[in-house]
């Protein structure tokens, strides 16, 4: 693929941006992953996802569901400028610049947040809205590492580059944290890592706290072209950006290459990702502390004969939940309905 050739022609680039296209085009577009609503209704943690998307005025992302086109990251990429410096205001106009089908844009962050439809003409007054977070904000910024030591089981100190969701006591967070390591982060480590800015969108959930969305993924998008090896992210938003501003119909004809579908954090995709594991026919949220996928374990009726052997106890036994947390239960999934569903 190029700029003049195959599937979407995309012309009057700058020499500049034309290397940057076709840098682009040669690296691997990561998956995006949605929600998927059967699993989460499962999982009996659907409202509680909501709340947490809604408490950072996020519950757009929810409702993002596109594929992702080369042509389309390739030249908005390519041609993305974000004009971020210390004294820069909301309403500050074009410090985001880009193009797509063709059309140079240029935005404030709130025309950037209205466009996407993480804000509206009512909410970009509104005083949760005009303080909404664009940067780190206290206490996390000072008391991170102690945040860390109480939500997690992880007696190491804190460390972005290292430390595993997978410690984190609270089940939900774990199945959140997923989907935005892919969506936001645009990761597909199996290892689980939870990043700095990850933790503190966490926080944030946890604590009511409004974050701008369209300042920090702008921020995000700038990181694609500074590391010219990073893989293309966030694919599924930028097609909800091109039908967002009119340059995409999805229910007409177009060229534009397909790059890859979304991928539904279901629960086979989170038993993979050691965040729930599978007994017999219940599944449980991994215990806080352990990461990566368990063998599935049969259920077995016991010998009547003899005792049992100390290694065939269930897993229920040398794994108890945490005392007192109430989303540890079994998760009665029966097979039959999962396959019709999944």
């Amino acid at each position: 693929m190029s700029p003049g050739g195959g599937g979407e022609t995309v012309t009057n680039l700058t020499q500049a941006q034309v290397e940057r296209f076709n840098n682009l085009a040669n690296r691997p577009f990561t998956p995006c992953r949605c929600f998927h609503a059967p699993t989460l209704d499962h999982l009996r943690i659907a409202r509680e996802v909501e709340q947490l998307f809604s408490a950072i005025g996020w519950q757009q992302y929810l409702t993002i569901n596109y594929p992702t086109f080369e042509e389309l990251c390739c030249e908005f990429f390519s041609t993305f400028e974000f004009n971020r410096n210390e004294f820069i205001t909301l309403d500050e106009p074009e410090v985001i610049n880009f193009r797509l089908g063709g059309t140079q844009f240029g935005m404030s962050i709130n025309e950037f947040n209205l466009t996407l439809g993480f804000a509206s003409e009512d909410t970009i007054a509104s005083g949760a809205y005009i303080n909404s977070a664009c940067d780190y904000t206290r206490p996390f910024s000072t008391d991170y590492i102690d945040i860390w030591r109480e939500w997690s089981t992880d007696r190491q100190v804190y460390n972005p580059s290292q430390s595993k969701a997978s410690h984190l006591k609270d089940p939900v967070l774990k199945v959140v944290h997923r989907f935005l390591a892919h969506n936001f982060s645009g990761r597909k480590d199996t290892s689980g890592t939870l990043t700095k800015v990850e933790f503190y969108f966490l926080w944030c959930m946890r604590n009511k706290v409004q974050v701008n969305f369209g300042c920090w993924v702008a921020t995000q998008m700038e990181t694609v072209m500074q590391k010219r090896n990073k893989p293309v992210i966030l694919g599924s938003l930028i097609t909800h950006l091109a039908i967002r501003v009119g340059v995409l119909d999805l229910d007409k004809e177009h060229n534009y290459t397909l790059a890859r579908e979304n991928e539904p954090l279901d629960l086979r995709s989170l038993e993979r990702m050691g965040v729930i594991f599978k007994v017999g026919d219940v599944y449980q949220f991994t215990p806080p502390g352990e990461g990566g996928p368990r063998p599935r374990v049969p259920t077995t009726a016991p010998s009547t004969d003899s005792p049992p052997h100390p290694d065939q106890a269930g897993p229920s036994s040398s794994h108890p939940p945490p005392a007192g947390d109430p989303r540890y239960p079994d998760l009665q999934v029966g097979l039959h309905e999962l396959n019709t569903q999944l």
